[in-house]
């Protein structure tokens, strides 16, 4: 039930349902793919279910920088010129140090669907002890220019 909770309060804070497109190839982008509007799973304003646990319940990064509960100084903007850029990522479900990274921002501006101007944000969860791929507290991200 605390789940239904959050999102509604989401809602109220102004946030929108936590979506995802799925791509019709392995193209994470791919144009033919189509929208989900609650395919976030680890997001409370996405797709949650009964098992959720209270430490889950976590908006995403980019609505927590909305909420400016995650301010710019902890998000690392990366665009095109950037290339051979060395970022250490740490988890955003746990408490904020300052000069660390909690996710970053690709300022991409990508269109999918009828959604225009977008970008794609990089962020990283531990509280999810049965998914072993969050097991580490914090990833060393490498961006290059291809």
């Amino acid at each position: 039930m605390t789940g239904v909770y959050t999102h509604e309060l989401g809602h109220n804070l102004g946030l929108w349902h936590a979506n995802s497109w799925e791509s019709a190839t392995l193209v994470a982008d791919d144009t033919y793919g189509s929208h989900d509007e609650y395919g976030h799973i680890f997001d409370c304003m996405g797709m949650t279910s009964a098992t959720t646990t209270y430490d889950q319940e976590h908006f995403n990064a980019s609505f927590k920088n909305a909420l400016d509960w995650l301010p710019d100084i902890y998000v690392t903007t990366l665009s095109d010129g950037d290339s051979d850029t060395s970022v250490d990522l740490y988890a955003m479900d746990q408490t904020q140090i300052s000069g660390r990274t909690y996710a970053v921002k690709l300022d991409v501006g990508v269109s999918l669907g009828s959604n225009t101007d977008l970008d794609y944000w990089i962020e990283f969860r531990t509280r999810y002890p049965a998914n072993s791929t969050l097991a580490v507290s914090y990833t060393h991200l490498r961006a290059h220019e291809t």
